[in-house]
């Protein structure tokens, strides 16, 4: 029964060690959502400012030498109707509760250790940080705990490596540190614990617990309330069991009642701040951030290659078979995977970010591992038990843990960006330790380039601006390619000059190339995914869209093997190649151009279309 906690605690220890590889909290807390959660402490506790948190907000800039930007854009709002002066945390302070006792003792050490006690100097981004390690560890030994119940040591070590191996909890616990995925996993894997403890021996300390647990990982995330069909239908296999609940619920309404009001008042302090300050007990913090119940993207969010589930952490499709083993040997978890799951994988795919950016797979579903791990257990409990399948099992579970600590590790060194992953970046990166050019055009959504460029015939060339023909003051001599001058992007220049060719004419047809080039340069430092300049080439056929293709300027020069890559004050090559497609016909229209949605200039030059076969 020990190798189990050996494999925990092994765990552990490679979280902790992986942490400190990749050193996530010397950056943390200056953006996104632990920054959000955290900052009901230091506003709280030192700066006083929680309604209004300037101060707090202040010394969050300094500290990270961040430009100044308004309290709005750092992710604060103002409620409709109330004081001007007000601006309140689009998060829930659920996060900033586990935080406590890590900020509590990092507020200790400060002074001790010479940090400034300021709220945001090191020793406090190292130990908020260092949370998702401590809560991810102590989730496993409480899974582990759940797992034993229903299965041997054997398959509960193997059921907790894969959980915390080949999974996105890894890279939640490792590198993206500080998020709420590994908190939410402990609560999870706690809820379960103690339901099945209050149904085995009804103590009203077991209530009120589970009460607890339930009110803080609601507050944490609000839409994993539906968590509550847990505590609701475990144990459900017959009808004989339910008009036994029935009973016993009848019996222990007291214990129902204390659950109850334990967890609403883990949650009241969120509610009066928000009718002390926004003017109502429920108020939806997140905006426009909403849900479209009528569009789900479950196809996408499942199998797709941005942050798809199943193509991320592909473990969890053992999770999916085993639901037939829960049903097969009337598991107590039976009814609250097939009712819950369906729900959560609805809820979180009718988000706006259906993607689930600032992370790697889908991140919401990490604390529900904790339910699927009981499923994944049974899966493996089938398939150890016959000889044909056990190996074949085994071995694509261990590929699934390699894989998942080196997409971890590629992620680190920007050779993976799930969120805005295709298939084809997919399949052509997998696998490597540094990326190719052609790895590069992938990820920016280019076509299979051809195998053997040298194999290709020229034909002719379609366009050749040098941009030395205008007097326009997006015409400099400042830096150039070639000849007088090249064409400068500012905010102020959305798009080039560039080729509209319509109708195309009998010279593109299907089986040829078009070879589409550009020469750029930035002088900017830091890139961003999202706002970059793109050379463009466009296909309308029949007054509608054929092909588009948008591949990133910035990150070009100079790059070494990296999506964050190149190099400043260097003028390189753009180039790829479009397969003329087979539908196109002789009045179809094709544009090529340059287009800038980066705030920071850059300068082309020698933007060049060549037609070959």
């Amino acid at each position: 029964m020990r190798n189990s906690l050996y494999a925990c605690v092994l765990m552990g220890i490679f979280y902790f060690i992986s942490f400190h590889f990749y050193k996530n909290w010397q950056y943390g807390l200056s953006d996104g959502d632990p920054a959000g959660y955290y900052v009901w402490l230091p506003s709280t506790l030192i700066y006083h400012d929680v309604a209004n948190p300037h101060k707090t907000v202040e010394v969050r800039r300094k500290t990270f030498n961040r430009p100044e930007r308004s309290i709005v854009d750092e992710g604060f709002q103002h409620p409709e109707g109330a004081p001007e002066d007000v601006y309140l945390n689009k998060y829930t302070m659920g996060m900033a509760i586990l935080y406590a006792p890590f900020f509590a003792l990092a507020h200790w050490l400060a002074p001790l250790l010479g940090f400034e006690q300021d709220g945001y100097s090191l020793i406090y981004r190292y130990l908020i940080f260092l949370n998702s390690v401590i809560y991810g560890f102590l989730g496993l030994l409480v899974l582990r705990r759940v797992l034993l119940r229903y299965f041997t040591d054997y398959i509960a070590t193997w059921t907790l490596c894969i959980v915390g191996l080949a999974t996105n909890l890894y890279f939640f616990t490792s590198w993206n540190t500080g998020m709420s995925h590994a908190g939410s996993f402990l609560l999870f894997a706690l809820l379960f614990d103690f339901t099945e403890k209050w149904y085995t021996n009804q103590r009203l300390k077991y209530a009120v617990v589970v009460g607890l647990v339930y009110g803080l990982l609601t507050l944490i995330r609000p839409s994993d309330a539906m968590i509550v069909g847990v505590p609701a239908l475990w144990g459900l296999t017959s009808l004989t069991a339910v008009r036994n609940r029935l009973a016993l619920l009848r019996r222990s309404w007291l214990h129902i009642l204390a659950a109850v009001l334990c967890a609403l008042a883990v949650g009241f302090p969120q509610l009066l701040f928000w009718k002390k300050y926004a003017g109502t007990f429920f108020y939806y913090s997140y905006g426009e951030e909403g849900f479209d119940f009528s569009k789900p993207h479950l196809l996408e969010g499942i199998f797709g290659f941005q942050n798809g589930w199943l193509v991320y952490t592909p473990v969890m499709a053992l999770a999916l078979l085993g639901i037939g083993w829960l049903w097969k040997k009337r598991n107590n978890y039976f009814w609250c995977v097939v009712l819950i799951l369906p729900v959560q994988l609805y809820l979180i795919y009718s988000y706006w970010c259906w993607q689930w950016t600032n992370g790697f797979g889908a991140r919401p579903m990490i604390q529900f591992y904790a339910l699927l791990a009981i499923p994944l257990g049974g899966a493996l409990a089938y398939s150890f038990s016959k000889k044909w399948l056990r190996w074949p099992v085994m071995g694509f579970v261990v590929l699934c843990m390699a894989l998942n600590v080196f997409q971890t590790w590629q992620f680190y060194k920007g050779f993976l960006w799930p969120e805005l992953g295709n298939k084809r970046f997919f399949v052509s990166s997998t696998g490597k330790t540094r990326l190719t050019p052609n790895d590069l055009l992938y990820f920016d959504g280019a076509p299979w380039q051809p195998a053997d460029t040298s194999a290709l015939r020229f034909v002719k060339n379609l366009y050749d601006n040098h941009f030395e023909d205008s007097t326009s003051e997006h015409f400099t001599r400042s830096s150039r390619h070639s000849g007088q001058f090249s064409f400068r992007f500012d905010q102020s220049k959305e798009f080039s000059p560039g080729l509209v060719l319509e109708p195309v004419g009998p010279d593109l047809k299907p089986g040829r190339w078009l070879k589409v080039s550009a020469w750029c340069m930035r002088e900017h430092t830091g890139i961003d995914l999202y706002k970059m300049s793109s050379l463009v080439t466009y296909i309308g056929h029949q007054g509608k869209m054929l092909d588009y293709y948008a591949i990133r300027l910035d990150n070009k020069p100079g790059a070494e093997g990296s999506l964050w890559s190149g190099k400043v004050n260097m003028w390189a090559p753009v180039t790829y190649y479009v397969p003329v497609p087979d539908k196109i016909s002789e009045g179809d229209l094709l544009k090529v151009y340059v287009w800038n949605t980066s705030p920071n200039p850059i300068f082309v030059d020698d933007l060049r279309v060549d037609l070959y076969e």
